[in-house]
């Protein structure tokens, strides 16, 4: 099994004790070198990303969701991460209260594939 997310990338020693492998911070520079580890039998406890991920040209493949009897609703990831400093919340912890952004034409562009356009 393999963790990520905010609280392994706040506590991923602990979560370490669950997992085959941790993602520390985002995961999209990391997961090819993850899932060929994997399959090589090399698999190691941490991968941690160095940096933010550029959102530019994200393409998610939403496949997956298919034939599933889902609400019909869409989720489009216009940006990540929070500049404010809220002391409940993990998200400004986890991404050093800092935020990327997608371009308004890729999030256009997903939401027309989508069949669910913005008016």
């Amino acid at each position: 099994m393999v963790m990520g997310g905010f609280h392994p990338t706040l506590c991923p020693e602990e979560v370490a004790a669950y997992a085959e492998a941790v993602v520390v911070g985002e995961a999209e520079q990391v997961w090819p070198q993850l899932i060929d580890d994997f399959r090589h039998g090399r698999l190691e406890k941490f991968y941690r990303q160095a940096g933010r991920t550029d959102l530019t040209g994200l393409k998610p493949d939403r496949r997956i969701f298919q034939g599933k009897r889902y609400l019909p609703i869409g989720l489009i990831e216009a940006s990540r991460g929070c500049q404010f400093n809220c002391e409940f919340c993990a998200v400004q912890s986890a991404f050093n209260r800092s935020q990327t952004h997608r371009p308004i034409a890729d999030i256009l562009e997903e939401s027309k594939r989508s069949g669910r356009a913005i008016n």
